[in-house]
């Protein structure tokens, strides 16, 4: 019943949760990268990468995600509901990502906001996709949305290295 206006959310709500990232990520990894690296060495590659990388590239790999969101809106309109079950599942994934780094840290990260504002939607998503589908097609959902988030952020930093 939810389900197609929950997903058609899904657009909106990224934007409202990459828009934080954007506004406060550069001054974020100016003043913490050295302090995190120090604590964990492990993360350095990603981090130095991370911090090199301009608003700009950032920019355009948010706004290639966004077209990968609408694309599985998309097809669920004239299709399937299956693509953007994944990339929900990838998407409410993802901000826990940034309540554990943010709990690893013992501080703000970026994305932590909007992350906890938007614990309701995630919560009403969960419940929508354990209703609508059987527990094995939600985990297969699941593994699918964080291969294909994964795939194309790895992807996406390359290209706008």
């Amino acid at each position: 019943m939810f389900t197609p206006l929950l997903f058609m959310l899904l657009p909106i709500v990224f934007l409202i949760h990459d828009a934080e990232e954007i506004v406060v990520r550069r001054n974020w990894m100016d003043k913490n990268t050295d302090i995190v690296m120090l604590r964990f060495p492990w993360a350095k590659p990603m981090l130095t990468h991370l911090k090199a990388q301009s608003t700009r590239g950032f920019c355009s790999v948010v706004a290639e995600e966004f077209l990968l969101i609408a694309l599985g809106v998309l097809c669920m309109i004239y299709v399937s509901s299956l693509p953007i079950a994944a990339l929900m599942w990838g998407f409410i994934l993802h901000l826990f990502v940034h309540i554990g780094q943010a709990t690893l840290l013992r501080s703000y990260v970026p994305g932590l906001t909007t992350s906890i504002i938007l614990l309701p939607y995630t919560v009403l998503a969960v419940r929508v996709l354990t209703l609508e589908f059987s527990a094995f097609t939600d985990l297969m959902l699941a593994l699918a949305g964080i291969l294909i988030v994964a795939f194309n952020l790895v992807v996406m930093h390359k290209i706008f290295k």
